[in-house]
């Protein structure tokens, strides 16, 4: 899936026939694109129409499953340090954030590239999240929004609410004490890991009691 491509602005999710669709197969079970299978999404309410390329929408349905477990195992994944201090870095740069639409930034390419923030929270946002699905040339619709994600701003504050919980416990249990008594070139690294999470915490528990501002 990582086959650069160019993107593929219509006008209407409507295909009127199959010449843009026509020689483009599915990446993942190799089935021919057609007017009954082909994607067609937008990235926000500004954002053109464009085709999927490269999945029919079979196999849209192993996406959404696949990326709906990762929001259900969200807050369980920081099982060590430097898995806080991506996940804190990524959320504050709003690149990444916490999963709301099925997204893929390869999949559902935005034109020129653009970052896409998503429709609850855009302070904590997620590059090219789809805002609208239809499938195939009778134009069904299909609901980007994934389970096992949050349904609205407050319930995205109550997920970051637990990230913040959860780094904050894995800092009161790392034992500091080792660091302090050796003198490696590696227990540098690990002291300044730890000053970069308590700083990007710290921003963030701010910016969700107070709000964002540049």
């Amino acid at each position: 899936m990582s086959k650069k491509r160019e993107t593929v602005v219509i006008e209407n999710p409507i295909l009127p026939d199959d010449n843009l669709i026509k020689g483009h197969d599915c990446q993942i079970c190799c089935e021919d694109l057609n007017l009954d299978n082909y994607i067609a999404y937008r990235l926000s309410e500004t954002e053109p129409w464009s085709l999927v390329t490269t999945m029919c929408s079979d196999c849209l349905d192993a996406l959404y499953s696949s990326q709906n477990e990762k929001v259900k195992h969200f807050v369980q994944h920081l099982s060590c340090l430097n898995e806080c201090s991506k996940l804190l870095k990524s959320l504050l740069r709003g690149e990444y954030g916490i999963p709301v639409n099925i997204h893929d930034v390869v999949i559902f390419a935005s034109v020129g590239n653009r970052a896409i923030p998503n429709n609850l929270d855009p302070e904590f946002g997620r590059k090219s999240e789809v805002y609208r699905l239809s499938i195939g040339q009778r134009g069904e619709s299909r609901d980007p929004h994934l389970s096992n994600a949050p349904s609205t701003r407050e319930e995205v504050r109550e997920v970051l609410a637990r990230v913040v919980e959860k780094v904050q416990t894995k800092l009161r249990d790392y034992d500091s004490t080792q660091i302090e008594a050796q003198a490696q070139e590696q227990d540098d690294t690990d002291r300044e890991n730890i000053r970069e999470i308590i700083q990007n915490l710290n921003v963030l528990t701010e910016r969700l009691t107070h709000g964002y501002s540049k």
